[in-house]
């Protein structure tokens, strides 16, 4: 393992191949779904060949890595091993820098997959393929018109308009299906490549002058070889900076509107590779300031990797970047709650309590897990995180992530020191630079802005009432059809189609809920089943009286689901999941000899829910795939022969017209590789028996009438018990279920 790879530093794959070595990749996949991603690692040279577990040469491109300098690098390095690396006198220039190789790995669920990389002479058919590069400087500008290039050569061999991605050159397989799209969960599936009908891919345009990117376009593949924008918008990306004078861990407190970092001498250096599996924009906006883009022919998403720091001493510096569309966004931003639901965030307001703002800056950030968006109605733009962050929207069609932050006082809330991390080598000690990734992506459809402040509904506590769990999905329902009916101009706020409502086809909830969830549970709902409801297996709006009498909570309350379904929904979902869960990487370097010598006794290719005909993997049978709406999220061993297994539905109610449906895994198939003894349904702390498990309290709320006090368990669309024979898991939106799952001596 290496755990530098952020670094680009892992001594076994930057080993010199000799002749008769071989580097062997391995490469696990801890999701339920094929992946068919990129996996990227230095090397020591080129050229080199890329074959997979068939000996099959696969598609591969060697890049120059230019995000972090080589000395910054080096200093990292040494703090972390105690040593420097072999390159660590090397000059900080991109074309003298470090190579990575890079190629689209498919990789079976719950699996791995092997590939080899071998170091072969010029001009060998099937080599990685060196990506093409030109450099420019440009002069810096802040808050202001661009400038223009300088007259030198390398400027002006790079034209002022860049256009990376879209499907010109996407190789197969891609990355961009190769999650959830990428699985039926009806049994065996296989990882998505480019080009299939219906893909869509990423385009990004950049601007020489303006150093940075001014536009991004989703497009589909059209006869011809010609591509179609789906939706195209306007999008400029910014790292801006808060300088702060007070202050500290727990308090956010800018001195004013964040700046713009320039460098000292008024020159950014740009540089551009192109290549059929990665393109890079990369820019040093600061002495202390990197970035490169990412983007990948034939996928749906690029990425924005920085490095930030070490930050000049002094003042605090607290670092964002801003991503500004040409988004109708009506003062309104989603942040996910801890992965599982997005809240609505409306500017300078609160649902519960009218909001005084001493600092506007301050007051507009919320937490961020897993990512945030921006939505009209006809456009989003999404925002993945690789950690813990703070994001924020403080004017139309924008969206901020803090980066960094290293500060010079304390706020004596708690912690009692200054939040200015540091690293010390040899004596020198500096600001700590971090080195992280967004992704981001631009879709059609989905969440609306309409409304704003006013058009939040709010339940008699005061909470935002858009923002349902799955728990209280099946009873909101019901009761935005019983304030359709005492409100003849209640509008569901969404269209037949599931997109953002236009006023004119917009459906009651109780209606659009009979459209999302088309079928009952085969064995029935929770709650119904305690009511004695009949389990007929017809659609869900048919128990919707029940609902409706029983899921009142004091008096007349409409509920309207704010629409967030749709592309974005889908990409978020499935791309946090590829970010929480990355692809693990493995390296060895072993003899020609010695693998040959293991061909007939490892498997290369292996997938706990994949039983393989024999112990090679020459033959490839598809292994069985998990619902695109369902992931594991634990799978954690107890004794040699017994697993906690959790799984969990990843959509909210209401959030996707097909999704957000019950989602149903069969166990054997996904552990068909192992024999199951037996399952045991647990708590989700999987502490004690669900069976055993007492009824939960009932909560009493101030002005609620306890005859229609709700309770949860007979309210919520629950997935129902495990077939003891089929073994076949149901989990509702927003349902989280834990099994002891036994297995049979091999």
């Amino acid at each position: 393992m290496c755990p530098l790879l952020n670094l680009s530093y892992c001594p076994p794959s930057q080993t010199n191949l000799g002749q008769d070595q071989v580097l062997v990749v391995t490469v696990f996949n801890p999701l339920g779904w094929p992946r068919a991603e990129v996996v990227r690692f230095p090397v020591s040279s080129s050229p080199v060949l890329v074959t997979d577990s068939t000996n099959s040469p696969i598609p591969a491109q060697i890049v120059i890595e230019t995000l972090v300098p080589l000395n910054t690098r080096a200093t990292y390095i040494a703090a972390y091993t105690g040593e420097l690396p072999q390159e660590a006198q090397q000059q900080q220039q991109p074309q003298k820098g470090l190579l990575s190789v890079v190629f689209h790995a498919e990789v079976p669920p719950l699996g791995y997959a092997t590939f080899f990389l071998t170091a072969v002479p010029p001009g060998t058919q099937g080599a990685a393929i060196i990506s093409t590069a030109k450099f420019a400087t440009v002069p810096a500008h802040q808050n202001g018109p661009a400038g223009t290039p300088s007259g030198n050569e390398a400027a002006d061999s790079l034209p002022e308009t860049i256009v990376l991605g879209g499907f010109k050159a996407a190789p197969s397989p891609a990355g961009g299906g190769g999650g959830a799209s990428g699985g039926t969960g009806g049994g065996e599936a296989k990882a998505k490549t480019a080009g299939e009908d219906g893909d869509a891919a990423l385009r990004v345009t950049f601007s020489k002058s303006a150093y940075g990117m001014t536009h991004m376009e989703l497009v589909r593949p059209a006869e011809g070889g010609q591509e179609i924008a789906e939706v195209a918008k306007p999008v400029r990306s910014d790292v801006l900076d808060y300088v702060t004078a007070k202050g500290g861990a727990y308090i956010f407190d800018p001195s004013g509107a964040a700046t713009s970092p320039t460098d000292t001498n008024g020159q950014v250096p740009i540089y551009v590779q192109r290549g059929p599996i990665v393109e890079e924009f990369s820019r040093q906006i600061a002495p202390w300031v990197s970035e490169t883009f990412r983007v990948y022919p034939g996928c749906d998403y690029a990425e924005l990797h920085y490095a930030i720091g070490p930050v000049p001493e002094g003042a605090g510096h607290e670092v964002v970047s801003r991503f500004s569309a040409a988004i109708s966004t009506n003062e309104t931003f989603f942040t996910d709650s801890n992965g599982r639901q997005y809240l609505k965030r409306v500017l300078n307001y609160r649902s519960d309590w009218t909001l005084a703002l001493t600092d506007p800056i301050a007051g507009n950030f919320y937490p961020v897990t897993v990512g945030a968006f921006i939505g009209d109605g006809a456009a989003q733009l999404s925002l993945l995180v690789d950690r813990a962050a703070g994001a924020a929207s403080l004017a139309d069609g924008q969206l901020e992530v803090m980066l960094h932050r290293a500060l010079a006082t304390v706020d004596m809330k708690g912690v009692g020191e200054v939040l200015n991390e540091a690293i010390t080598v040899n004596g020198n000690t500096e600001r700590l630079m971090v080195i992280g990734s967004l992704r981001f992506g631009l879709h059609t459809g989905g969440s609306t802005a309409e409304g704003g402040k006013g058009g939040m509904q709010e339940t008699p506590g005061g909470s935002d009432s858009r923002h349902l769990s799955a728990g209280t999905a099946a009873h909101a329902s019901a009761e935005a059809a019983a304030g359709a009916e005492t409100n003849p101009s209640f509008d569901s706020g969404a269209d037949a189609t599931g997109g953002a409502g236009t006023g004119g086809g917009s459906m009651p909830a109780v209606q659009q809920a009979s459209q999302m969830w088309p079928e009952r549970s085969p064995h029935g709902r929770r709650g119904a089943e305690r009511a004695g409801e009949e389990d007929n297996g017809e659609a869900i709006q048919d128990s919707s009286e029940m609902r409706r009498t029983r899921g009142r909570r004091g008096g007349e309350r409409e509920v309207v689901e704010e629409q967030q379904g749709g592309q974005g929904a889908e990409w978020r979902r499935e791309h946090a999941q590829r970010l929480i869960a990355p692809l693990q990487l493995a390296f060895a370097v072993e003899s020609k000899e010695a693998i040959k010598a293991a061909e007939g006794t490892y498997r290369w290719r292996y997938s706990l829910s994949q039983r393989p005909s024999s112990r090679t993997t020459s033959v490839h049978q598809p292994a069985y795939s998990l619902p695109p709406n369902v992931a594991v999220i634990s799978f954690q061993e107890l004794s040699p022969r017994e697993i906690v297994l959790r799984l969990a539905h990843l959509y909210e109610a209401y959030e996707h017209p097909t999704l957000s449906k019950i989602g149903r895994v069969d166990l054997r198939q996904l552990l068909s590789s192992q024999k199951i003894k037996g399952v045991v349904e647990l708590s989700l702390m999987a502490n004690q028996k669900r069976s055993e498990m007492r009824r939960p309290m009932k909560w009493h709320v101030d002005g609620e009438d306890p005859s229609e006090a709700d309770n949860s368990k007979e309210n919520s669309l629950l997935g129902g018990p495990v077939d003891p024979t089929s073994l076949v898991v149901e989990l509702a939106p927003g349902e989280i279920r834990t099994f002891s799952v036994k297995l049979s001596p091999p």
